[in-house]
C-alpha cells in the first residue's frame, strides 16, 4: 500500500510540473486571435478584454481599442490567471513578459490529474499491461516462463508466487 501511495503521489507532482509548464507555454507561444464577445481566445489562452471606443463629434468612430483586463491560460482547462492591463496590440507585439502564476484551482487540479494520468499510462501502464497479458496466456507475470496452468504452485524460473523457506 505504501508503494502505490508512494507512486501516485510522485506522478501528481510530476503532474504538477508539466501542468505548469503548459501553462506557460500556452502564455508565451500562443496568441489569443479569435474574438468571442469580449474576449479573445487561442490554443491554451483566453484574454478577458475591455473594448473602449472612441467616437467623433457626429458619433463616427475615430478608433477602437482592447485593453486586456485579466490573461488565463491553461489546457485542456484554464489553470493560472495574469491580472495584468495592458492593451491587446501590446501582448501581441510581445511587450508583456509576465508569466501568469496565479492559480485557478479547478483546472489546476483536473490538469494536474490528467497530466498524471497520462503520464504513468506511458510509463507503468505498459508494464501492467505486459503482467495482464502474460497472466491470460497462463504465464508467468514476472519472467513469461510458461506455467502451462500450474499457476497456483509458482514459478520454477524466478521464484514469483512461491512461499519463502525458512533457511535452518
Amino acid at each position: 500500500m505504501k508503494r502505490w501511495t508512494f507512486t501516485i503521489l510522485i506522478f501528481l507532482m510530476v503532474g504538477v510540473v508539466v501542468n505548469v509548464a503548459v501553462a506557460w507555454g500556452c502564455a508565451r507561444w500562443s496568441r489569443a486571435t479569435v474574438p468571442k464577445g469580449d474576449d479573445y481566445i487561442g490554443f491554451g489562452i483566453t484574454h478577458r478584454c475591455e473594448h473602449h471606443v472612441l467616437r467623433g463629434r457626429k458619433g463616427e468612430m475615430l478608433s477602437r481599442s482592447a485593453y486586456i483586463l485579466d490573461t488565463r491560460v491553461g489546457w485542456p482547462m484554464r489553470c493560472a490567471q495574469l491580472n495584468r492591463h495592458t492593451s491587446f496590440k501590446e501582448w501581441c507585439q510581445g511587450l508583456c513578459d509576465d508569466l501568469p502564476v496565479a492559480p485557478l484551482w479547478l483546472g489546476g487540479i483536473v490538469n494536474t490529474v490528467l497530466y498524471g494520468v497520462m503520464l504513468w499510462l506511458v510509463i507503468c501502464g505498459q508494464l501492467v499491461l505486459r503482467r495482464l497479458l502474460r497472466r491470460t496466456r497462463r504465464r508467468c507475470p514476472m519472467c513469461g516462463y510458461d506455467l502451462r496452468g500450474e499457476l497456483g504452485g509458482g514459478c520454477p524460473e524466478c521464484g514469483w508466487g512461491r512461499a519463502v523457506e525458512a533457511a535452518p
